[in-house]
């Protein structure tokens, strides 16, 4: 999972695009062949970015709580999605270990 705390990033996996910029994730389930880069960052106001690695047993559990709504994935969606980062999201996962995985300063 990666959360982008300023700027924004495009994902291609494949013929589907996606687009995630502050206050937004990406979540994936497993490795993907994709293809990245940073569409909005300047060196006042870099990308800054935080990607987790989490066991499925932690992902279970933080889907498990009542404050987190998960919706239905159609069954032919990409094993990729996005979603916002909001203060319950956050705070079910502050138990784990929150470290900045990488930044990009532009």
């Amino acid at each position: 999972m990666t959360v982008i705390a300023q700027g924004r990033k495009r994902v291609d996996l494949g013929r589907t695009t996606f687009i995630y910029g502050e206050s937004r994730y990406l979540l994936t389930s497993v490795d993907l062949p994709i293809v990245s880069q940073i569409v909005e960052a300047s060196e006042a106001e870099p990308c800054l970015a935080m990607s987790l690695k989490l066991e499925m047993l932690v992902i279970r559990e933080l889907l498990s709580r009542e404050e987190i709504q998960v919706a239905e994935a159609p069954s032919d969606s990409p094993a990729m999605a996005p979603g916002e980062a909001t203060l319950e999201f956050l705070s079910a996962g502050s138990w784990t270990c929150w470290i900045p995985h990488w930044t990009f300063p532009f």
